[in-house]
Formats: C-alpha cells, structure tokens, sequence
C-alpha cells in the first residue's frame, strides 16, 4: 500500500496507507489469503484460498477470485 507516484522521491518516502481490517465472529479465511486495509469480514463469511479481498463480505457470503466475488451464501 506504498505510494509510488513520484518520481522524484523514493517509494519509502512517500508513505502508505492502512486501515484496520475486521474478522467478525466465526468467519473463516482460506490459505493465503490477502485482505485490503480497511475491509470487514462479516459474521459467518467464508473466503477461499488464495482470494484478494478489496472490498466487505456480507454475513455468511461465500467468495473467492482474484479480486474475491460473491460464490454462495451459507445455508
């Protein structure tokens, strides 16, 4: 999450950007798995291996994909 646009400074120099990330309760993430700042897993949610999250998993969605998009909803 580093910036990069200028190039008359070093990527070190330019900053990054973070926000916290949120597992809610009994949502499971598969191996490998990248989250982006500021994404909430909601309850119940199951991402699978190797997924890229960019964006919030509703309750008990299922998703998957790079980026991840919506599978199924649990039963």
């Amino acid at each position: 999450m580093h910036g990069f646009a200028e190039k008359s400074k070093s990527i070190q120099d330019q900053g990054y950007r973070h926000a916290p990330i949120v597992l809610e309760e009994d949502s499971w993430l598969g191996a490998h798995v990248v989250i982006m700042p500021g994404v909430i897993i909601k309850r119940g949610a199951v991402v699978g291996s190797n997924a890229v999250v960019k964006k919030d998993v509703g309750e008990y969605q299922v998703v998957a994909g790079i980026p991840a998009k919506p599978l199924k909803e649990r039963n």
